[in-house]
């Protein structure tokens, strides 16, 4: 057996940040980090210089660069902020609704979480659509069918929305509270990290589904990829949690 032992990584830079970093985006060139104060800053990806920075008073939870590193969204307990790269010029909306969510369908389309609802808007904030109202607080947002199809997770299932449709049509039931959401790279499976310390799955083509569950907390957050070298539809998807730890499942078909 041959084993290979990696160098120590080299540190290209680093930056102090003054606020206690919660998220971190990366695309393109571009990195972007948030702050639980509501701290937003963008930065060059590869020296490290600040190129954009804005604040959300109510205290961030996530940021999120589009595909093309052009636009940005970031979201807090009090609202949601966009920004535009080609003139540094932030959109912020603080309404008082909590924003759990956001995600970029592509670089035209951004689905943000906003109370019970989801709210698809523009890279420059225009409403393109809504959801109609969840039975609960909106978790965690998820696009699959290229675009097509919203997930949205709140209390009791997993919603799924075509364009323009404010109803549902399709839903993923599980009685319980959804943290957060994954969609294979093929979207051909929905899983939801649960509070009750599970980790429910459903096929989206029929709603099968299963259930795993006695993980020793709460599951806020996954990290996925597909596999090189898997077999053809392999995919592997690993539960995040706030201490170390992780594990990671293939599933097939």
């Amino acid at each position: 057996m041959n084993l290979t032992v990696d160098a120590e990584p080299t540190v290209a830079w680093d930056i102090t940040v003054d606020d206690a970093p919660v998220a971190l985006s990366a695309r393109g060139d571009l990195v972007a980090v948030t702050g639980a104060e509501g701290t937003v800053k963008v930065l060059d990806a590869a020296m490290g210089a600040e190129l954009g920075a804005f604040g959300l008073s109510g205290g961030a939870l996530g940021v999120q660069l589009s595909q093309n590193a052009a636009h940005l969204a970031a979201h807090g307990p009090m609202g949601y902020a966009l920004w535009r790269r080609s003139d540094g010029t932030a959109t912020v909306r603080e309404s008082g609704v909590w924003s759990g969510a956001v995600a970029w369908a592509d670089d035209s389309r951004v689905a943000v979480a906003f109370g019970r609802r989801a709210l698809v808007l523009g890279p420059d904030g225009e409403e393109l659509w809504r959801t109609e109202s969840a039975p609960s607080t909106v978790t965690d947002l998820a696009w699959l069918r290229q675009g097509r199809r919203l997930a949205v997770a709140a209390y009791g299932a997993v919603r799924g929305h075509e364009r323009h449709t404010e109803r549902p049509v399709v839903t993923y039931p599980y009685v319980g509270s959804h943290l957060a959401l994954a969609v294979s790279p093929t979207g051909k499976w929905i899983c939801s990290g649960n509070q009750d310390a599970s980790i429910h799955i459903w096929r989206t083509r029929d709603g099968s589904e299963l259930t795993m569950s006695g993980y020793r907390e709460k599951v806020p957050a996954f990290r996925r990829r597909c596999t090189t070298g898997c077999p053809p539809r392999s995919e592997r998807c690993s539960p995040g949690w706030p201490s170390s730890g992780c594990r990671r499942w293939r599933s097939t078909g």
